[in-house]
């Protein structure tokens, strides 16, 4: 019998904090209770215990359930806006209490456990403070700010000296006097239903007692174990130069970056020794001590540290040293070496609602912050629409498959904020870096995390809350803003906008952004057309990471000397032109070269069969095409009479005919499925340009005769020796030959020989001249 009693005893010791305590009042666990919507929006958090329920029930101030959030376990995403939940009002009034809580403040923030004039808050910071009766000139504050770090506060007040005691994971950090609480009411996030808090909580206790000293203990224990929390920041004013905590630091062209830690010490603080130890994911790199050299009663001390790249944590640990005692001066942890990219533009640059992490991804300062105190490292998050850390559904999704594929840490810094028009971004010539507008909380929080030489390119999702009258100035202006700026600057990445949310002149937007690369050559444009789950407006999360799949192989081809097999741009017109005399057929051709063109499946739209060949206008006038044809990276739409239209366009203003509904296809997509740019009045020639690379000479005359299937040549004077050598559009060679040309005698290449090969590339070369033409 006594060797059963040993591990039940053990049992109840470990178990004692939280439920079989008589004096808990609630404790709310993210990891059970929970009652949330499909999109995992949260009404109710229950103790099962206790049966007190914490309710939200206006939709829009529902926190988001995270299921991967504090060491991958889950926690309630609250927004720092409108986000919050009401509890019965059941907090100890003129009594000691004990509040325990497990969260992680995504900026500075406010409230975490308040009430009407009492609250557990960070005080636009992100240091646990107490309020009690209202009284802001007696406040208690922790002497110890965890930062956006996770970590477990606990707050004790005890009644009968009026003081309250902070331990901030597991060390004391503080003790000081506040009021008498006079209030019961509570809310989870808020102070008087407002001044919400920006962060995760994953657990809440509540006592109507101190906790001894081994209930703590046993509390402190067992959370910091459950959720791995870090050790507390130690803060210290001889530092002159560190890291911080999550900083992420730009690796230079040799995969290496280079950290330094230096300040100084005068000679009142009586050290004699510092010592300094680095650990990559836990591994000892280097360790040092040496005695402090004090000169004119200063002594300065400096280390410089090379870290390489890769999926590598570092961790760095000062201590200094009086007498053989010593105290630690810095700590400093999760600190990485990677790559920096920026995001900015409207919603659908910054939209989340995604549980995807990444512990190698990470952020500084706020999304869209007009504070200057916002200067932050943490790991960046996707789960809400803005504020915070967030860094948008595609952000976080493209971060995470670059870290995958290439095992290096990344930054993205995302300047997006929903409903903006592009002339709301642009920069202020006079004060380019205050924080007041767009372009200015973006560029200050570059320059505070000392990214903007760092940056390798720029993605850009934004026009829906435009039309195209001075679209394309403005964007030229932001563009050499951009550059001026962020000089490192290789490749820009512009997303052509989706039909639907918002008014204007949607389909000449489009336009300008599908052009934008001939004026701007490092731009690179993708399409939206063919993306999943578009609600007319935005997107669901499945439609965002099929954009940063779509996005990612540019980002590999433009900076980590990736190469593709197929093609990864989307498809966009070159030229159109009518292909018989009749006028009744016209061949669309797209680049780059080597697309491999079709359709997706006819769609039934308000029962009525709906085709990508009726959303082709010709002057204006839909529904003029009979069907259409595919060949390589050409179409060809077979009109149902002939036409005089100078103007193509492809795919309407917003909507299906006669409907209220957002066109989501059918659309002309690649080999990967990325839809063809869509296009606005482009012209249509009376015949194709089919020269490629030069122009033709004044001797030589070409016919691309498409109704006959078979192409001629001809020269005005006699030419001999002609090598014509064919093609196929990976480059193989078909065929090989020479031919003798009389003067004006026709040469016909007939489309049959080359069954299933076409289109074709003819090289001819002739008295050292080369030409080469395109065989459709």
């Amino acid at each position: 019998m006594p060797k059963l009693l040993i591990p039940m005893l053990f049992l109840v010791s470990t178990y004692s904090f939280s439920q079989s305590n008589s004096k808990t009042i609630f404790h709310l666990d993210a990891g059970k209770g929970i009652k949330s919507d499909s999109m995992n929006f949260v009404s109710e958090w229950t103790d099962a215990n206790s049966s007190i329920i914490s309710k939200q029930l206006t939709a829009n101030n529902r926190p988001i359930y995270v299921k991967a959030a504090i060491n991958n376990l889950p926690a309630l995403r609250f927004d720092g806006a409108k986000t919050f939940m009401n509890l019965p009002s059941v907090f100890p009034v003129r009594a000691d209490y004990t509040i325990a809580v497990v969260c992680k403040a995504d900026a500075i923030t406010n409230n975490i456990l308040g009430g009407t004039s009492r609250t557990l808050w960070m005080g636009g910071s992100t240091t646990p403070t107490v309020l009690h009766n209202g009284d802001f000139n007696n406040q208690a504050r922790s002497t110890i700010d965890p930062g956006t770090d996770p970590c477990l506060i606990v707050a004790q007040y005890r009644y009968a000296t009026k003081h309250v005691s902070f331990y901030i994971n597991g060390q004391f950090a503080d003790s000081s006097y506040c009021p008498d609480n006079i209030d019961s009411t509570i809310f989870i996030a808020a102070y008087q239903s407002a001044y919400n808090f920006n962060g995760h909580i994953a657990e809440i206790i509540l006592y109507k007692n101190i906790l001894s000293g081994t209930e703590r203990s046993s509390l402190e224990t067992t959370l910091i174990n459950k959720y791995k929390l870090p050790a507390p920041k130690i803060v210290d004013r001889s530092i002159e130069l560190a890291p911080a905590n999550h900083q992420l630091y730009p690796r230079d062209e040799n995969n290496i970056c280079k950290v330094e830690i230096s300040g100084r010490f005068n000679d009142s603080n009586n050290y004699d020794s510092i010592s300094i130890e680095l650990r990559s994911n836990d591994t000892l790199l280097f360790q040092e001590k040496s005695k402090l050299n004090y000169t004119s009663g200063i002594a300065p001390f400096k280390w410089n540290f090379n870290l390489k790249a890769g999926l590598y944590s570092h961790k760095f640990v000062a201590k200094v040293y009086k007498n053989g005692i010593d105290s630690t001066l810095l700590l400093r942890d999760n600190v990485v070496c990677g790559d920096v990219y920026i995001i900015t533009g409207q919603s659908n640059s910054i939209f989340g609602g995604s549980q995807d992490t990444d512990p190698f991804c990470k952020t500084f300062g706020r999304n869209y912050s007009t504070r200057v105190a916002d200067t932050l490292w943490t790991s960046a998050s996707a789960v809400g629409n803005g504020g915070g850390p967030d860094i948008g559904a595609w952000g976080i999704h493209l971060a995470k498959l670059l870290i995958q594929q290439y095992k290096i840490p990344i930054c993205i810094m995302n300047g997006g904020v929903g409903g903006t028009s592009i002339q709301q971004h642009q920069r202020n010539d006079n004060n380019p870096s205050v924080p007041n507008n767009i372009y200015g909380s973006l560029l200050y929080r570059m320059k505070k995390s000392n990214l903007t030489t760092a940056a390798k390119g720029i993605f850009w999702y934004q026009g829906e809350s435009n039309n195209s009258n001075g679209y394309f100035d403005n964007f030229k202006s932001l563009y050499e803003d951009w550059k001026n700026d962020y000089p490192n600057v290789k490749h820009l990445y512009v997303v052509q906008i989706h039909h639907g949310c918002g008014a204007g002149d949607h389909a000449n937007v489009r336009e300008v952004q599908r052009n934008l690369p001939k004026t701007f050559p490092d731009i690179h444009v993708m399409s939206t057309n063919n993306l999943p789950f578009h609600d007319g407006c935005h997107y669901g999360v499945p439609g965002y990471n099929q954009l940063a799949k779509w996005l990612l192989p540019l980002v590999q081809r433009d900076f980590y000397n990736q190469s593709f097999n197929k093609n990864i741009d989307p498809p966009n017109i070159t030229q159109a032109a009518y292909t018989s005399t009749l006028k009744n057929r016209i061949a669309l051709i797209f680049g780059p070269t080597g697309q491999n063109l079709k359709a997706t499946k006819d769609t039934l739209i308000q029962n009525v069969t709906t085709s990508v060949k009726d959303y082709f206008a010709l002057d204006g006038q839909f529904q003029k095409v009979q069907s259409i044809d595919f060949s390589g990276d050409t179409v060809f739409l077979n009109l149902i009479t002939s036409s005089s239209a100078k103007k193509i366009t492809y795919l309407p203003e917003v909507n299906y005919f006669n409907t209220n509904i957002v066109y989501r296809g059918p659309y002309i997509i690649n080999d990967l499925g990325i839809g063809a740019l869509s296009f606005h009045q482009v012209d249509i020639a009376d015949k194709l340009i089919t020269e490629t690379n030069q122009l033709i000479p004044s001797d030589m005359h070409f016919e691309n005769n498409l109704q006959n299937r078979e192409w001629i040549i001809w020269f005005e004077n006699d030419v001999h020796n002609v090598e014509l050598e064919y093609y196929s559009m990976n480059g193989k060679l078909v065929k090989k030959n020479k031919h003798n040309f009389i003067a004006n005698q026709k040469h016909i290449i007939s489309a049959s020989e080359f069954e299933g090969l076409t289109p074709l590339v003819l090289k001819i070369q002739s008295n050292n001249r080369t030409y080469v033409l395109k065989l459709i």
